[in-house]
């Protein structure tokens, strides 16, 4: 995000961090978060009857939550957070400052958080920024089904992103990176939503789907 590169100047290592941080590649990324972002705000400012609730799954240390302005948080808002990684929940806590007062942090395997999470639901935003490009189709659905019927608000939005499939990086992040990632082209994207109400979009580098799904009300 912060496009560093803290290898030594003029070695091979720096060469490939610096072409790779100024890759199409790497700003799909960046673009995935600014996109959240934006979805965040958007949610909080919209009309409303009452106060707002947003989930990030794989949060991480929740860059997209860190780049709103805090003056659009209104009385009774609130965000909760989940990650496998305890220390990234931790450094966004860190991070976070006054946002912390209105966020809860849940750290550990989201599909064995759901209870919890469902406890602290439901909520008028779930988003999931990057978990898909590691999910098989099996756990894909599963994830997804429980978004939808434990996690979502009626008449909530659900968002996740994905790589695309025809990666033209795939050989840099695999032999380079030892990073691997599902892809899916949009039909293997809306087969894990059927019968539902999608919007699918890609990002300006072409190489990200953002996905949107509005719940029905009831």
């Amino acid at each position: 995000m912060a496009q560093a590169n803290e290898a030594a100047p003029g070695t091979l290592g720096w060469h490939v961090e610096t072409n790779l941080q100024n890759s199409a590649i790497t700003q799909q990324q960046r673009n995935r978060v600014m996109h959240q972002a934006r979805l965040i705000s958007d949610t909080l400012t919209a009309p409303r009857n009452g106060p707002r609730s947003i989930l990030v799954i794989a949060a991480g240390a929740a860059p997209d939550l860190r780049l709103i302005p805090p003056g659009i948080v209104r009385p009774g808002d609130r965000f909760v957070l989940t990650d496998v990684d305890p220390d990234a929940l931790e450094l966004a806590e860190q991070r976070l400052g006054p946002l912390n007062d209105v966020t809860t942090s849940v750290s550990g395997n989201v599909f064995r958080a759901l209870p919890k999470l469902a406890e602290l639901g439901p909520f008028d935003l779930v988003l999931v920024n990057g978990l898909y490009d590691y999910l098989n189709d099996r756990a894909a659905v599963r994830l997804t089904e429980a978004v939808l019927t434990r996690l979502c608000r009626p008449g909530g939005t659900f968002y996740f992103s994905s790589i695309t499939s025809g990666n033209p990086f795939r050989w840099s992040l695999e032999y380079l990176m030892d990073w691997s990632v599902i892809e899916r082209d949009e039909p293997a994207v809306r087969a894990l939503l059927p019968g539902c109400d999608v919007s699918v979009v890609h990002d300006p580098t072409g190489l990200a789907l953002l996905t949107h799904v509005r719940t029905r009300r009831g």
